[in-house]
């Protein structure tokens, strides 16, 4: 699966960074970054954009957070 990366440049998908940006995002909060990770990589699709990466992950999070209060 390719992203397209902020310059537009494609590359492969790196979940290992995806899961760097995730663990730091979910540090303090009472959001497990393995489910986090699991629920987001459903959503992403060939050629999707860093920056909707950046977005489904936020909006992921933020779901999992009101669902739990």
């Amino acid at each position: 699966m390719k992203v397209v990366k902020r310059a537009g440049v494609l590359e492969d998908l790196d979940i290992g960074k995806i899961r760097i940006v995730i663990d730091f995002a979910c540090k303090g909060l009472r959001v497990d970054p393995l489910e986090l990770e699991m629920d987001a990589q459903i959503q992403f699709m060939d050629g999707i954009s860093t920056k909707e990466i950046q977005q489904l992950l936020i909006r992921t999070a933020a779901e999992k957070v009101s669902a739990e209060n």
